[in-house]
């Protein structure tokens, strides 16, 4: 009878060994599920960060886009219809400017947004506005120097486009190339 009884708490502690094991498995198994779902989850944020950040700079491109042919299309015709695309733009800029900063993730990310908002503002401030302006009063000078400008540039002022089209998402980080300074023609 001994021989049974030691078998059967042999058989006791081999069983508590091998559910101790299991459920030592079943808790890696379950913590590498969890950390997969976690990682998972946060590459989906990532993503949609990602996303809004380039509709947002979608948005501020189109801003520009408004900006520059509705001032194209005033100077070159002295048309006031023309001026419908900028006038709006111009009222939407510092809302978009906002929501265009606040769709960074990254320190990186937030100078570059600041340097493309900064620039818009100095062409709207320093180079449209008084363009228009100048063109309104009926200053010749001022729409034959714009027009010069824009064809040296290929047709674009080119503030803010190129950098807003280049932004794509790179790690945490963002790529973009350095906006040039905006053209003071409309100040001669």
């Amino acid at each position: 009878m001994r021989g049974y009884r030691g078998r059967q708490l042999g058989l006791t502690r081999l069983t508590i060994v091998a559910s101790s094991l299991f459920a030592l498995l079943i808790g890696v198994a379950f913590t590498v599920l969890l950390w997969a779902i976690a990682d998972a989850n946060s590459s989906v944020s990532a993503r949609r960060a990602s996303r809004t950040a380039l509709v947002k700079s979608g948005s501020m491109e189109q801003i520009v886009l408004d900006l520059e042919t509705g001032q194209r299309g005033f100077v070159i015709t002295g048309k006031k219809d023309f001026l419908e695309p900028w006038t709006a733009a111009r009222k939407a800029f510092p809302a978009e400017a906002r929501r265009f900063t606040a769709s960074v993730t990254s320190p990186e990310q937030r100078r570059i947004a600041a340097e493309i908002t900064k620039g818009v503002r100095s062409y709207l401030n320093d180079y449209s506005v008084p363009l228009v302006d100048a063109v309104r009063r009926g200053d010749r000078a001022a729409s034959g120097a714009a027009v010069a400008v824009e064809g040296a540039n290929g047709g674009s002022t080119t503030c803010g486009r190129s950098s807003t089209s280049t932004w794509r998402p790179s790690g945490s980080s963002w790529r973009s190339v350095p906006t040039p300074p905006a053209p003071t023609a409309a100040r001669r």
